[in-house]
């Protein structure tokens, strides 16, 4: 599919640190001024059904179940923005990553896929990517994450702090990654020529 020129007064990106119980979501916009505007950050959230409601119901069917708010929580943001490219958290198939990275993945493939249905270009981007790019090290923490992004886009530290503490490293990540989605939308369209 050929990559469509962003309008040259802006580019907006919609950033994802997908997960299973916890997705964080953000959407960053890039003027022609290089400023960038945080216009949404929050994270949509699925609950695992109760144990009762689980002794009636395949697992497997639950996890749709989770999938479709996921799904449904993407749209309304979508729906609600221009966004042109979706950038999102990759894992990495080698090292450990935990109990539920196969539950997390599966979200990931999801995210994936709901971004090529919408015509959107979709970037992954590294854990590691976001450290390094923000924080000058891989070892950086969340809280490390959170302030080099709040100084870096406007209205996002407001934003964040709307938020349950325990959710904003999620879509702190998740505008990172869409920070990071302009640089690489800069190389992709010199390296075409555009």
């Amino acid at each position: 599919m050929p990559l469509e020129s962003p309008p040259q007064s802006s580019l907006t990106v919609l950033g994802i640190d997908p997960g299973w119980a916890s997705t964080g979501v953000a959407v960053l916009r890039k003027y022609a001024d290089q400023s960038v505007e945080c216009l949404h950050a929050g994270v949509i959230r699925t609950e695992k059904s109760s144990k009762k409601d689980l002794r009636s119901l395949r697992v497997s069917a639950d996890d749709t179940r989770r999938m479709k708010e996921l799904h449904v929580g993407l749209a309304g943001i979508a729906d609600a923005f221009d966004i042109q490219v979706l950038a999102y958290e990759v894992y990495s198939p080698y090292g450990k990553q935990g109990g539920n990275a196969w539950k997390a993945s599966r979200a990931e493939g999801g995210v994936q896929i709901f971004g090529l249905e919408r015509g959107m270009v979709v970037l992954p981007f590294l854990p590691q990517d976001l450290k390094r790019a923000f924080c000058g090290k891989v070892s950086a923490s969340k809280d490390d994450v959170i302030e080099a992004m709040s100084k870096k886009v406007k209205s996002l530290e407001a934003m964040l702090l709307q938020l349950p503490k325990t959710m904003r490293e999620h879509a702190a990540d998740a505008a990172g990654h869409a920070y990071l989605a302009f640089e690489e939308m800069y190389r992709m369209r010199a390296m075409m020529g555009l």
